[in-house]
């Protein structure tokens, strides 16, 4: 029993969810949304379930290219029958829609439309090169616009998180590619690394990379956020974006993207530290 709900916390990218609904918490302060706490737990707990969803169905979608890129994933290795795997992408397609509409019909709405562009994005977008890591990057942002739909407004205070996710998810997603380029060219799948060739896309990770690390300073310069914003953003975060670099020049891509969710983590928690300080 518990090794199966093991299983599909992995197939869900737990770690994944948690960020999406650190995000939306995030976006929210930064918005300065005031609504309860039941609100919000339902806001956090719907985009988790939809993010399970999306990692759900793309395992069943993957999983033979899958056993040559990453064998030990449930699926592949066993660990959970495709039965199961199917119930729990069913459940995790309607809970996420039912669950938005208790809050409010906007919400149920948006996550109708998430549900069917992850639907699409595994299906279809995923295949076209690069197109499919833009559309991801788009995706990890998302959380953020539940701050708009709660707070029924966009708050400027949102831009640099906003491209702060997509670039390093955007980053973060090719140094994905880079690591499976065994698996995907046996697969016949066309990645970006695949297609453009090796040494491009490594040039281009990196250059996304060094971009965000110069656009650190930006939201300061801009009169968004105070000066601690760039204290705590160069204390916590570039120096990750450095080690990124470094590790992807070494071709360990694995290590670089795990670093860049790192960097994702400590620049929401600079953001908001920089706001606290500054009220």
């Amino acid at each position: 029993m518990l090794s199966g709900i093991n299983s599909l916390l992995k197939m869900c990218r737990l770690k994944n969810s948690l960020l999406a609904a650190v995000t939306i918490i995030a976006g929210n302060f930064i918005a300065g949304v005031n609504i309860s706490f039941l609100h919000l737990f339902l806001d956090c707990v719907s985009m988790m379930i939809a993010v399970g969803f999306a990692n759900i169905h793309n395992d069943l979608l993957d999983i033979e290219t899958d056993r040559i890129n990453r064998p030990d994933r449930p699926l592949p290795s066993g660990a959970i029958t495709l039965k199961k795997a199917k119930i729990a992408c069913l459940v995790t397609t309607i809970a996420p829609v039912a669950l938005g509409f208790t809050l409010s019909i906007s919400h149920g709405l948006f996550y109708l439309a998430l549900i069917a562009f992850l639907f699409a994005y595994n299906k279809i977008l995923k295949r076209l090169p690069l197109v499919k890591n833009i559309m991801v990057a788009l995706l990890c942002a998302s959380p953020l616009l539940i701050s708009v739909i709660d707070g029924h407004s966009w708050n400027p205070k949102l831009y640099p998180p906003a491209v702060f996710a997509f670039l390093l998810t955007l980053a973060r997603e090719i140094f994905k590619d880079l690591e499976d380029v065994p698996g995907d060219t046996l697969g016949g799948i066309i990645t970006f690394p695949v297609a453009a060739g090796v040494k491009k896309a490594l040039h281009l990770a990196i250059f996304i990379t060094g971009f965000t690390l110069l656009f650190l300073p930006l939201p300061v310069l801009t009169l968004t956020y105070p000066i601690s914003f760039l204290l705590f953003t160069g204390i916590s975060v570039a120096p990750v974006l450095i080690f990124v670099i470094i590790r992807s020049q070494k071709h360990q891509f694995d290590k670089a993207q795990a670093l860049l969710k790192v960097a994702m983590l400590t620049g929401i928690i600079s953001t908001v530290a920089s706001i606290v300080i500054d009220l």
